[in-house]
């Protein structure tokens, strides 16, 4: 009969190094997400059609959800 051992030791280096490496992806789409914010900002600032106002609005809304969607997923990656 096969007998496993209940605990892998190099398994807990692998957990962490996915944490980490999860906690660095989380922090560059942060880094990427604030710099299409500014751009979508930049061109509601720009925007005169009502068509491209309303669009830009639209955008900023779902980049700011995206935002607080990855916020709250870092808080809860670092636990």
């Amino acid at each position: 009969m096969l007998k496993l051992t209940p605990c892998i030791p190099w398994r807990k280096s692998l957990e962490d190094r996915e944490k980490s490496l999860r906690r660095r992806l989380i922090r560059l789409e942060l880094d990427e997400l604030s710099i299409r914010l500014s751009e979508a900002e930049s061109a509601f600032n720009e925007a005169t059609d009502p068509l491209l106002v309303e669009a830009a609005i639209l955008g900023l809304a779902s980049l700011r959800a995206r935002q607080s969607y990855l916020l709250k997923k870092a808080r809860l990656e670092d636990g």
